[in-house]
């Protein structure tokens, strides 16, 4: 990977104006939800009025959903328990970086890939 991205590293990182550490709610109802792994400061947001969780890249959609791709993962375990943690909001649909939409049964389908039991 560093052959195809490392150039990558010559530009300056973004630095964010407000770090989430716990789960927050916005002026409007959606909620930012931690969700390291894929990045240390990744995040996820709950739209609860339209049970729509944008899972960004947690979660990829290429074919059967997976778990952020190893090679673009931090860190596989902290991305292993995100996904576990997203996969307990009853959420109906899921939005991802990568990959269309889920319209219907997105928590069954997160709990499916973190390996939860019902």
């Amino acid at each position: 990977m560093k052959a195809l991205y490392g150039h990558l590293a010559s530009f300056e990182r973004f630095q964010p104006d407000v770090l989430i550490s716990e789960r927050t709610v916005l002026d409007g109802g959606l909620v930012t939800i931690p969700a390291p792994g894929h990045t240390d400061g990744h995040i996820a947001v709950w739209a609860p009025d339209h049970q729509a969780l944008f899972v960004a890249d947690a979660v990829w959609h290429l074919g059967p959903l997976a778990k952020s791709w190893g090679p673009f993962t931090a860190n596989r375990e902290a991305n292993a328990d995100t996904v576990r943690r997203l996969a307990d909001e009853p959420s109906e649909q899921l939005f991802f970086g990568h990959g269309p939409a889920v319209r219907r049964n997105g928590r069954d389908r997160l709990r499916r890939l973190s390996g939860v039991r019902d």
